[in-house]
């Protein structure tokens, strides 16, 4: 839907994305700390963690936290932390830091350690001559508030950024790092470079303890790769998410923090998407909590691996009276040979339960049409059903592998939509969820693609853009309650050298980085970040244009001030479906006045209604917008009966003539989708019907 319009018109990107001037000493990294830097932000009680601006205390660079003097090989420096920058002077147990080194003159690692304990035989942040990379790092202080860091190789510029602490109560529990496995030498029982999924124990191994674990905090490293490839970390016995926690190239070495949940038989599951590569995981420490059953829905955990007919949608359907959200639907009216789409199960679930249904609003009442649900190319169930009619399925996909959903035209009949309701999975293992803990780990799940328009406009993120992403109420994160997140962010096609920094809504943008880059490079890192206003965590780009992709992990309890939240509609969700390609969505003329963010209809609409919808989520109360048409296009004495329908009742109808503005405001509480419908009412030339700025807000 977002789509490049005429010259008379202006796309939302060119409009909003005007010249901003951004001073920054070094490319690549971002200068020293801002006077915004270390205030606290949210404090989420007695026992948890306490998310703060980022603030700078080391830079080597310029003698911040040490001498102004390049770190030497086999170096070690203690750095203060407690104390400083909204850390306390006592009772933190453990910091949230991101870690970057800066033009290192050959190959080597940087280990970091609480202050007072041996040196671990572990690594934290891998580099090559030249580079400049950053990593996370969630570790405990010493007992003079101190954390060490070590420099193997080479000379190099140490940066290091805290964005958060942990109380001495905290449930969250820090160790001193150790190693869970090294395919290099077989440590954790994986002897050579691997491909593929391997399933590693965490529990009972190197001071995590054998039971009451649901998320371990682990250092992941890859090296010597035979390709291009990506890692996914993951609980075992779940379905592997389509996220990725750590991108390396063939050849390179690179690290990266994970928050893992651990699956119910005390393991992780990775994935190695190309070649094989040798991988190293160390723990760093561990959460402990209670964990509670799940059964996942199928389309939020899992994307289509395979269609024959593009036809097929995910999204929320109504049947019979009832719209069910988590639906796989056929759009229009299926063949009489298998129209199908396939799903990756991963031989990860135990059962499947689903409905099959027609919607009754547009089916004929003579359609006939089989569903099927097959499973490694056998027929697990099967059945023909008419127009209005459904069945509840339950079927066992144990040890399956490719899950098919299948539909067939049973009679000549015209357009049909049948439709697999609320298809659920479930199996006999965990996936744990705490119960009013500090840190609730999630199966990884997509909040901002900007390759495809999850959470932001199908595009390139621009350089000198900010980005704002709504994460509460998103894949897993509550609606209220959320202090502060964990993702994983990985900038993807950079065209050149920058670095993104993440930050509270509502905060001063801090003077730090969480992912560094160079032009062609496709860089992760794990953030820990506070949310801020209204649920959102906003992200900058600088130096050049890149891709940006953000996958949870997970989030930490605490309270927010909220405030008013809005948000424009075309914004914050994507088109679910439509009946007629000419709605489109940018910046409109109307009365002489230029509107962003609006939906409008190029072209003349029909005698019959045109519509579009989109998904609202039950996340938003009130829907405001104006009615008009573009008077520089439409002619006078023109009419169109604009609709506004909510959950398939209607709420705004109305008659507007050509060049005039009427404002609605709508009640979308616990509404799941909103409908624009346009009508032509007299016959006339070229009309443009327009939606100005629609917004929602809570």
């Amino acid at each position: 839907m977002r789509v490049r319009l005429r010259a008379r018109w202006v796309t939302l990107v060119a409009t909003s994305l005007s010249a901003v001037a951004v001073l920054v000493p070094t490319p690549g990294i971002a200068a020293a700390e801002s006077s915004a830097a270390g205030r606290v932000l949210a404090s989420t009680g007695p026992e948890t963690f306490h998310g703060i601006n980022p603030v700078r205390v080391l830079d080597t660079r310029n003698g911040i936290g040490a001498p102004a003097a390049r770190i030497a090989p086999g170096q070690t420096i203690s750095v203060k932390v407690a104390g400083l920058g909204g850390v306390p002077a006592s009772g933190a147990a453990a910091v949230v830091v991101n870690l970057t080194v800066d033009q290192p003159s050959e190959a080597g690692f940087v280990t970091a350690w609480p202050s007072g304990e041996a040196r671990p035989d572990t690594s934290n942040l891998n580099f090559v001559a030249g580079q400049t990379i950053p990593n996370l790092v969630i570790l405990k202080l010493g007992a003079d508030g101190n954390i060490n860091l070590y420099n193997d190789s080479g000379t190099v510029d140490l940066l290091a950024d805290v964005s958060g602490w942990y109380d001495s109560s905290a449930q969250l529990v820090p160790i001193s790092p150790e190693r869970l496995l090294d395919t290099r030498t077989g440590i954790g029982g994986v002897q050579g470079p691997t491909s593929g999924v391997v399933t590693v124990p965490v529990t009972g191994r190197a001071g995590v303890p054998a039971s009451g674990v649901q998320a371990a905090i682990l250092n992941v490293t890859a090296t010597g790769g035979t390709a291009d490839s990506f890692i996914t970390v993951w609980p075992a016995a779940a379905v592997q998410p389509t996220t990725s926690n750590l991108n390396v190239r063939a050849g390179e070495t690179r690290a990266s923090l994970v928050l893992a949940t651990v699956g119910a038989n005390g393991a992780i599951s990775y994935y190695n998407s190309a070649g094989t590569t040798n991988l190293i995981i160390d723990v760093l420490g561990y959460t402990r909590f209670p964990s509670t059953q799940t059964s996942p829905y199928l389309t939020q955990v899992l994307q289509p691996t395979r269609t024959n007919d593009q036809a097929f949608r995910l999204g929320q359907f109504e049947a019979n009276g009832v719209t069910t959200v988590n639906t796989v639907f056929y759009n229009n009216h299926p063949n009489q040979t298998p129209n199908w789409i396939e799903f990756d199960l991963g031989r990860n679930w135990t059962t499947l339960s689903t409905t099959y249904a027609f919607s009754d609003q547009f089916s004929p009442s003579t359609s006939t049409t089989r569903f099927q649900i097959i499973g490694d190319g056998t027929i697990l169930h099967e059945a023909t059903l008419a127009f209005g009619q459904t069945m509840p399925v339950t079927v066992s996909v144990a040890n399956v592998k490719t899950l098919r959903f299948d539909v067939t035209r049973a009679d000549a009949g015209s357009t049909t939509y049948p439709a697999f309701l609320d298809p659920q999975l479930s199996t006999t293992a965990t996936i744990a969820v705490p119960e009013g803990s500090d840190y609730t780990a999630l199966v990884p799940g997509r909040l901002l693609d900007s390759r495809n328009g999850i959470g932001a406009a199908k595009a390139p993120i621009l350089a000198g853009t900010t980005v704002d992403l709504r994460v509460m109420g998103r894949e897993g994160v509550p609606t209220s309650g959320v202090g502060a997140v964990a993702f994983n962010v990985t900038v993807t096609d950079p065209k050149g050298a920058g670095y993104l920094t993440a930050w509270p809504k509502g905060a001063d943008r801090p003077t730090t980085s969480n992912v560094n880059f160079v032009a062609g490079e496709t860089a992760p890192n794990l953030v820990v970040v506070p949310v801020g206003e209204g649920g959102v965590v906003s992200l900058f780009l600088f130096g050049a244009q890149a891709e940006v992709i953000v996958d949870i992990a997970g989030w930490f309890p605490g309270s927010i001030s909220t405030g008013a939240v809005s948000a424009n509609l075309p914004q914050i969700g994507d088109v679910i479906f439509d009946n007629d390609s000419s709605f489109r969505e940018g910046s409109i003329d109307a009365a002489g006045v230029t509107y962003a963010n609006s939906i409008f209809y190029e072209g003349r609409p029909g005698v019959s209604p045109s519509w579009v919808e989109y998904s609202l989520g039950k996340k938003w109360r009130t829907l405001s917008t104006t009615l008009g048409f573009a008077d520089t296009f439409s002619p006078a004495g023109s009419t169109v009966q604009f609709r506004i329908i909510i959950d398939g009742v209607e709420k705004v109808s109305t008659v507007v003539t050509a060049g005039q503005l009427v404002p609605v405001t709508v009640d979308v509480t616990n509404a799941l989708r909103v409908r624009f419908e346009v009508t032509r009412t007299v016959t006339g030339p070229t009309l443009f019907p327009v939606f100005l700025n629609p917004t929602v807000s809570q």
